[in-house]
């Protein structure tokens, strides 16, 4: 999408209600961070994050040549759920974060937010570096947003 919600208190409550007694899961894209001239952090735009946390879905901001990236990696996304959020404070600093990888786990979908100053690290719970499986489906420097899948995992205990 590349514009504004509209927004109504009665239109949110029941949108909220719908993806609550559905479990329906909402991913927005919205391309471009100045949607209609407006700070992404505005009202109608914030709808996006409001109503993708209800459901579990993401917000990807990005530009127009990002999204077809964007949409190939979509069908990986319907057969698994987030396991983490977090929202670092100082990314000037090296920052560690760690999640629980079942034995089973073949795929794993990262969304970074953010300054991308350097590429991320990934590291094996036997902590050798997991360069090999890394995918990088996009990397969009115009909204600092990188989406990586680690793909076909070989997690050595």
């Amino acid at each position: 999408m590349n514009g504004i919600m509209g927004y109504g208190p009665e239109l949110f409550n029941t949108v909220q209600k719908l993806v609550v007694k559905t479990e329906t899961k909402i991913n927005f894209i919205q391309v471009g961070a100045y949607p209609c001239s407006e700070l992404i952090t505005y009202e109608g735009p914030s709808l996006m994050w409001n109503i993708s946390s209800i459901s579990g879905g993401d917000v990807y901001v990005i530009s127009w040549p990002t999204v077809i990236k964007l949409m190939k990696t979509f069908p990986s996304h319907y057969q698994n759920s987030m396991i983490s959020e977090v929202l670092f404070e100082d990314c000037s600093v090296e920052q560690i974060f760690k999640f629980p990888v079942d034995s089973q786990t073949q795929n794993i979908n990262i969304l970074i937010n953010g300054e991308l100053k350097e590429d991320p690290t990934y590291v094996n719970p036997n902590g050798d570096e997991n360069d090999h499986s890394v995918e990088t489906a996009y990397i969009d420097y115009t909204s600092n947003s990188r989406f990586n899948q680690i793909v076909g995992m070989q997690i050595n205990k």
